[in-house]
Order: C-alpha cells, then structure tokens, then sequence
C-alpha cells in the first residue's frame, strides 16, 4: 500500500487551520489536498488552491 502513496495524490483531510463560528460547537471541517511527498509513515500535504505556497504545509501521519 505504502508504495502507491505517490506525490501529486489528492486527499481529503480535516483542516484544522479553520475556526468554525456556528456557536462554539467543534463541527470538523474537510479540505482538499494533495501530497507533496513522502517520508516513512509521514506525507507531506499542502491544501488545494495553495499552489505553490508551502506556508500551510504540514506533516500528516499515514498509520
């Protein structure tokens, strides 16, 4: 499996830069994203329509 996680790959994943207003309740948000690379268990993931803009990069553990 580990092999087929390839950069470019598009993922779905929690944004947890985005604070939600509707009355305090810790709604989960989702948000594109593709993989930037990968290392080990770790991927390397940037938000779609971030372009090349690494600032909001983050590592994302794939266990």
């Amino acid at each position: 499996m580990w092999s087929q996680l390839t950069s470019g790959m598009k993922l779905e994943v929690i944004n947890t830069d985005c604070s939600s207003n509707s009355n305090d309740t810790k709604e989960k948000v989702f948000w594109f994203a593709y993989i930037v690379r990968v290392e080990g268990y770790l991927a390397l993931v940037r938000y779609e329509g971030c372009g090349e803009d690494s600032s909001m990069d983050f590592w994302c553990n794939l266990c």
